[in-house]
């Protein structure tokens, strides 16, 4: 049964996999109703449920996985106490250990997640340097990626607590601890995907606190060690997503560090990525939509570069229009913002003016009344005002726009720090205010009260 459903899961026959793993479970409870004490079987039914609670998490659904690695826990701890100590078992209750840990964080368990880890880790340490030399090799690459995976867990949960000290220094152990397993198995997937996850973690925590460069440097190694895995296992579910991720982020590091080929370039590696390896119509359509941005924002007046952003965008608004995105995405109106932006730098006043339309009416339909949306719906019309002055257009036509940029923008003064085209934000132009921030003293680590008024008095 266990040999069929690997067979089966391997094929893709993933009920048949299920069914197998269910059949091999009864049988083994059968047998172990007979021998209570055989300390193999409760190993292997152990080992078993620790599959099955894996197959259940990675679905997506970690609290139906907790039963399954909740019991599976018990059960390999209770072979040990039976006297089982077959040379896998040290890293099956790591492997165990870690994806409970997974499962109780997503469930809002983050105590008991790093009270798992640290069991984890402790079991370890008792373990470290007691495998077969024989087996050593394989085993000890095994381990030290169960270990990373732990340390993984413990900076995504002190990132969820926003203790970026304690999240940078588990992340630099789960490197470390990756780069043990690739000492063992240069080639291990699991070890590849953790150490880029860690560096990807650190770079967004350097580029939180203004250190780009630091950022670059993770994102880098994070994207040239998801690469090679996408390139050595093309059918991993999990690499597709991964390299995703490192692509996106690092084309948003490269706005911030005026790369701006650069950042093209990845944007247009993700679109295609997301096009071909099976990803949903949503993610696809924001890749698109990411692309057209970037281009947009290092186009200058080149047509050529406008007309490619605004077919993107088109794209965006064309399948928005078919598919009946939800109302409350963002993408609904930052689409055809992105494409009046693309047409009012082309001279296109009527197309422009039909976006800045859209924009303003999908933002209201969705209840977007927010300083952030606002802005983009002023930003609109003022393109609007401006490829009518340069098309010659009258007075009494301009002054029937200037009435909607001007009601956003008295809406919009409360600002925020993304507003302001220095900060990352290319698509919107703030000359005055990014002059303003050239001459001005940052304050970068400023933290800020529940409501508006007491931060500004503490400011």
């Amino acid at each position: 049964h266990g040999h069929r459903a690997w067979v089966r899961a391997a094929g893709g026959d993933v009920e048949g996999a299920a069914a197998d793993s269910a059949a091999q479970e009864a049988v083994l409870r059968d047998l172990l109703d007979a021998n209570p004490d055989a300390a193999r079987l409760v190993y292997e039914l152990g080992a078993l449920l620790g599959q099955r609670g894996n197959v259940v998490w990675r679905e997506d659904r970690p609290e139906e996985a907790l039963p399954f690695l909740g019991e599976a826990e018990e059960l390999l701890l209770a072979s040990h106490d039976l006297g089982w100590d077959g040379s896998r078992a040290p890293a099956t209750l790591l492997q165990v250990r870690g994806v409970l840990a997974h499962a109780l964080r997503e469930t809002g368990q983050r105590d008991l997640a790093l009270e798992t880890c640290d069991l984890a880790e402790e079991e370890f340490e008792r373990y470290d340097g007691a495998l077969d030399p024989f087996v050593e090799s394989s085993l000890r690459a095994i381990e030290w990626y169960a270990l990373a995976d732990l340390e993984h867990v413990r900076s995504q949960v002190w990132d969820d607590l926003e203790d970026p000290q304690a999240s940078r220094a588990a992340s630099l152990r789960c490197i470390a601890a990756a780069e043990r397993a690739l000492e063992a198995s240069p080639t291990h997937r699991g070890a590849r995907l953790r150490l880029a996850a860690s560096h990807q973690s650190l770079g967004r925590a350097a580029k939180r606190a203004g250190d780009v460069d630091t950022a670059a440097e993770h994102f880098d190694v994070a994207l040239r060690t998801v690469r090679g895995v996408a390139k050595d296992f093309p059918d991993h579910v999990q690499s597709p997503v991964a390299l995703a991720q490192v692509l996106s982020d690092r084309a948003k590091l490269a706005a911030l560090r005026d790369e701006r080929d650069l950042g093209v370039a990845l944007r247009r590696e993700r679109l295609a990525l997301t096009q071909t390896t099976g990803f949903d119509a949503v993610t696809v359509a924001r890749a698109r939509h990411d692309l057209a941005a970037a281009l947009v924002e290092g186009a200058g007046d080149d047509r050529a570069t406008l007309e490619e952003a605004e077919a993107f965008a088109s794209e965006v608004v064309e399948w928005i229009d078919g598919a009946g995105a939800d109302e409350g995405e963002e993408l609904v109106w930052l689409s055809a913002y992105l494409r009046g932006l693309a047409r009012s730098r082309l001279d296109d006043v009527a197309g422009a003016r039909e976006d800045a339309l859209r924009t303003h009416e999908r933002a209201r339909r969705a209840g977007l009344d927010g300083a952030r949306c606002l802005r983009y719906v002023a930003d609109a019309w003022c393109e609007v005002l401006a490829a009518m002055e340069r098309a010659g257009a009258g007075g009494e036509e301009r002054e029937a726009a200037a009435p909607r940029a001007l009601d956003a923008l008295e809406a919009a003064i409360e600002a925020g720090y993304g507003d302001a085209a220095a900060h990352g934000i290319g698509m919107i132009r703030t000359p005055l205010l990014d002059a303003l921030r050239t001459e001005s003293v940052r304050l970068t680590d400023f933290h800020v009260d529940p409501t508006c008024s007491p931060t500004r008095s503490a400011l």
